[in-house]
């Protein structure tokens, strides 16, 4: 239902550009010309944004982008602005940085979301929930910042995605799933620089290396009360 929706406000702001294209009279109304590039700067601003919150891998996005920008281009054209090579890149240069500030505060409220999921779930955990489901919220957490490549917080030195995989190895632990927990460790381990957290994961390795089946000790703090 919501790809409908979002094939429907595509259509619609296609038909209004077309529409738009087909009334407007260069000789006439030149002085309308700046409020044209307007609209299509807010248009290829929403054509990028869709696009690149859409599941297609990188190379089709590309793609995409450059047709995209090449169609509003050819619009501006088409409508009577004149498109030398100033103006083309001028045009383009503001779109790029614009779509790349609105690109940052969009990821960064993102995160923020999932930083306030992954504490209500740490909080619900404390109370005296259950540590699987405290586990399956911090697996969705991960999830959700899959999508945000290139860009996240940081916490302590460590990137948020790899600082939810630190928790993550602490709770396996206490759970005593200690060979997933190895695991993760081995994985996670090379990526720390926050040299605290490496030197507790190496105690921990070793923990888990000579006795696989030790009772739980918890060596990285096991929550996030005092981080966020």
């Amino acid at each position: 239902m919501k790809n409908k929706r979002g094939l429907i406000g595509v259509f619609l702001r296609c038909v209004l550009m077309i529409s738009l294209g087909m009334a407007f009279d260069p000789e006439r109304d030149y002085k309308y010309l700046p409020f044209m590039v307007l609209i299509a700067f807010v248009m290829l601003m929403f054509f990028l944004l869709m696009i690149s919150r859409s599941n297609l891998n990188r190379h089709l996005k590309t793609v995409f982008f450059f047709f995209v920008s090449l169609a509003v281009m050819l619009w501006l054209g088409w409508v009577g602005v004149t498109l030398s090579w100033q103006f083309t890149l001028g045009f383009m240069g503001s779109v790029c940085i614009t779509w790349f500030l609105i690109n940052i505060f969009c990821i960064y409220l993102h995160q923020r979301r999932v930083v306030a999921r992954w504490n209500t779930a740490y909080a619900a955990w404390k109370s005296g929930g259950s540590a699987e489901d405290y586990l399956k919220e911090m697996e969705q957490c991960e999830a959700e910042l899959k999508k945000d490549t290139g860009i996240m917080l940081v916490y302590g030195g460590i990137p948020l995605n790899d600082y939810i995989s630190v928790h993550k190895i602490s709770l396996l632990k206490e759970m005593g799933r200690n060979q997933e927990c190895l695991a993760l460790l081995k994985s996670i381990q090379p990526k720390i620089k926050n040299p605290e957290v490496q030197k507790a994961l190496t105690e921990m390795e070793t923990e888990l290396s000579g006795c696989p089946k030790a009772n739980d000790i918890n060596m990285i703090g096991g929550g996030n009360e005092n981080v966020f």
